[in-house]
């Protein structure tokens, strides 16, 4: 069983991964956060693997949408996993899958599961409502 230290580390992890990867727009630090064979389920097809792939997503993210903000609302954690739902904000200025910058505000709420090991994370899962983000984009 994992201590409840353990399981409030594995959150602050997770937090602190977001707050310095994506809203401080560090891509310097995912080889402090993410574990050099990091697993992102949620990838798109194609992407690199390991911390590769995470800094292709991240800055793919950051051109597109330069002022993107990511809040855990909820975390909760069992074992070596971490659940969160957020809420995603950004306004769209560059390019995002294929649609050009459209100076769209986004706001949008989502899910993640992030399994932790050896305080770093390891794999990744996460559930977005994709169709959501393409009409506040306006092309859906």
């Amino acid at each position: 069983m994992i201590a409840t230290m353990a399981l409030t580390d594995n959150k602050q992890l997770t937090a602190r991964a977001v707050e310095e990867v994506f809203n401080d727009k560090n891509l310097s630090a995912i080889e402090e956060f993410f574990a050099p064979d990091f697993v992102d389920h949620s990838a798109a097809e194609g992407a690199p693997p390991g911390t590769a792939g995470q800094h292709a997503k991240v800055a793919a993210f950051i051109a597109a949408f330069p002022d993107l903000r990511i809040s855990y609302n909820h975390q909760v954690a069992e074992g070596d996993l971490v659940a969160g739902h957020y809420t995603l904000t950004g306004t769209h200025l560059g390019d995002f899958s294929g649609v050009p910058a459209t100076g769209s505000a986004i706001s949008l709420e989502g899910h993640d599961l992030l399994r932790v090991s050896d305080g770093k994370i390891v794999e990744h899962w996460t559930a977005m409502d994709s169709g959501e983000l393409m009409r506040q984009l306006g092309v859906g």
